[in-house]
């Protein structure tokens, strides 16, 4: 009788710790596919500079653009409503001829936002913007800062032109 009651006890410990064992693992993942669920956007900025193939001209006035590359990395379609930029104050400040309508991105796609360097030309503009922010159909904002290299640039790309 005393051998059977050490097999029950070390079965009922066994039992015990692969249970809570298999709990845990259960749990992290159902947390991580939880979070991979969810909607997860990423902002990045890019300079986009047209080139003439022709190694003759020397034509600068191709156009210039300062790309928003806006990218779903979640598992879930995201529908992107409105794009706008931020002053330090984190008043939107709108440019009317870019007015970008919503489109919708696929798990693993990415859309450009092409801003003309010349709407961005303005010093005292281009000094005060902070962000660059998209808002989705569900009203979740997504931001990321805009930073001096970039505003060097298009100060060295608007003073090239001029």
């Amino acid at each position: 009788m005393y051998n059977t009651d050490l097999v029950n006890m070390v079965v009922a410990i066994y039992g015990a710790v692969c249970g809570t064992a298999g709990f845990v693992i259960a749990l992290i993942l159902g947390v991580i596919e939880y979070r991979r669920n969810q909607p997860q956007v990423k902002l990045r900025l890019d300079t986009l500079q047209f080139f003439d193939p022709n190694p003759r001209s020397r034509n600068n006035a191709l156009p210039k653009y300062l790309a928003v590359n806006v990218s779903n990395l979640g598992t879930r379609p995201v529908i992107i409503t409105s794009f706008s930029l931020l002053d330090k104050k984190r008043h939107i400040l709108m440019i009317p001829d870019l007015i970008e309508p919503p489109f919708k991105l696929e798990d693993g796609e990415s859309h450009d936002i092409k801003i003309p360097v010349e709407t961005l030309s303005d010093k005292k503009f281009l000094q005060n913007i902070w962000k660059i922010r998209v808002l989705d159909g569900t009203g979740k904002t997504w931001e990321t800062k805009f930073d001096r290299k970039h505003k060097n640039w298009i100060m060295e790309v608007t003073k090239n032109n001029s």
